[in-house]
C-alpha cells in the first residue's frame, strides 16, 4: 500500500495525466474530420509520453530487482536446482517460476519494459518527425 502511496505523490508532481481529460469515452468523429482525428490521435500520444518517466522508473526498479534476485541466488545455479529439485519439488517450482520470469524466460519483465520503452521512443519520434 505504501508503494502505490508513492506512485500517487508522483502523479500529483505533474508527471501524469488522463489520457482523455474529462472525456471519458472516445466520440463518434462525423465523416471527413480527418483533422479532429488527427488531433485526437496526437492528443493520445502527446499524454502517453507523459509517462515516459514513469515507465523508465519501472525499467529501472525491475533491473535492480532482477539483479537482486539474480545475485540472491547460488552462482552454480543448475547444480543447486537439482540439488533443490530432489529436496522439494514445490519449492524447485517457485524458484524455477521466479529464474524463469524475473531472470531468463521471455517473456520476462525486464523485456516487457524493453519493448515498451522502443515504443514509446517511437512515438516520440513520431511526433518529433512530424513538427517539422
Amino acid at each position: 500500500m505504501d508503494k502505490l502511496k508513492t506512485y500517487k505523490v508522483f502523479e500529483k508532481d505533474g508527471l501524469s495525466s488522463v489520457i482523455w481529460d474529462d472525456k471519458k469515452t472516445p466520440k463518434k468523429l462525423p465523416i471527413g474530420s480527418d483533422v479532429d482525428a488527427e488531433a485526437r490521435i496526437d492528443e493520445v500520444m502527446q499524454n502517453l509520453l507523459k509517462k515516459k518517466d514513469m515507465i523508465l522508473m519501472l525499467g529501472d526498479t525491475i533491473n535492480y530487482v532482477s539483479d537482486q534476485i539474480k545475485k540472491s541466488l547460488p552462482l552454480q545455479i543448475d547444480e543447486f536446482m537439482d540439488d533443490l529439485k530432489h529436496y522439494d519439488e514445490d519449492i524447485y517450482g517457485c524458484i524455477d517460476e521466479l529464474r524463469e520470469k524475473m531472470i531468463d524466460g521471455y517473456p520476462n519483465m525486464k523485456d516487457m519494459i524493453e519493448e515498451i520503452t522502443e515504443d514509446i521512443h517511437t512515438i516520440e519520434s513520431y511526433l518529433k518527425n512530424k513538427k517539422i
